[in-house]
């Protein structure tokens, strides 16, 4: 698979939080192994060790950036234990972090593989580790890989290094299972989950958009956490203050949102929650 040519332009997304100092020393040493890099901050909210988050926050915003850009991606649990840490490279860029399924998701995405937890074809995506301590920081932390291993392999990529040069290939990478709604062969019926509550308190289900148009949309019936919802909206503005309301997000997939509020705390629902959608 030909190499991209990197654009300058790194991506951050952790789950560390903004206020300590770690998002900026990873900044720092990017800064003084590659000083013309653009840094952009996707965010450092996800919830603490929650990689599944992690990864379908990479994957819904990867897409959105140039050819060429180098997203790292920590979200860590595992740090300082076995678990490897590795560079995935796509014809769109590349996709460096913990081998832990984080990355997973968003190098299936770039390499066109279709739905949600799909598996690229062959050759689409190369793995590699990041294990040639040329390229790394003097002093590696068992605690901060960030900082130590994945900023300064991205610099060095951005600055023109082969991830051959990085470390040897990987041929197993942890995949990360993606859980996927279940429809009834007739398209009557859907069965998923809730993946992730934003910040507005919108419940992200797996249920997307093209399950709804087969049961049509004006006549599908929702259930989650108690609740019976009826149709789907144009947008969250299609409800009243404090009503229910179930739209098609930017996702391309079935929210379940409360005007004016929070339908996470509302129908106190999370991640895994039942949803079931049906034709009336």
């Amino acid at each position: 698979m030909p190499a991209p040519t990197p654009s300058g332009i790194i991506t951050l997304l952790t789950d560390f939080g903004d206020s300590d100092g770690y998002v900026g020393q990873m900044k720092g040493v990017i800064l003084t192994i590659f000083p013309r890099a653009t840094i952009v901050d996707v965010t450092h909210r996800i919830a603490p060790q929650a990689v599944l988050q992690g990864a379908l926050v990479l994957r819904d915003t990867a897409p959105h950036f140039p050819d060429g850009t180098i997203h790292v991606a920590v979200v860590d649990p595992g740090v300082g234990s076995s678990r490897r840490a590795v560079v995935a490279r796509t014809a769109k860029g590349w996709f460096v972090g913990p081998d832990n399924g984080l990355l997973g998701p968003a190098a299936a995405e770039a390499a066109g593989a279709a739905g949600a937890g799909a598996e690229p074809g062959p050759g689409a995506v190369d793995w590699f580790l990041l294990s040639n301590p040329r390229y790394q920081q003097a002093l590696v932390s068992p605690t901060f890989h960030g900082r130590d291993i994945f900023a300064p392999a991205a610099a060095h990529i951005a600055a023109g290094v082969a991830v051959e040069e990085l470390g040897e290939p990987v041929l197993e990478p942890v995949r990360l299972v993606v859980p996927e709604a279940r429809a009834r062969a007739d398209g009557s019926e859907v069965n998923g989950e809730v993946l992730r509550a934003d910040r507005y308190g919108n419940l992200v289900t797996n249920i997307g958009g093209g399950h709804l148009l087969r049961i049509g949309v004006a006549r599908v019936i929702v259930e989650i956490a108690g609740q019976v919802l009826h149709g789907v909206a144009e947008s969250y503005a299609s409800a009243v203050n404090g009503e229910l309301v179930c739209v098609v997000g930017s996702s391309g997939c079935l929210e379940i949102a409360e005007a004016g509020g929070s339908a996470a705390l509302r129908l106190g629902a999370g991640p895994g929650a039942a949803v079931s959608v049906r034709r009336a």
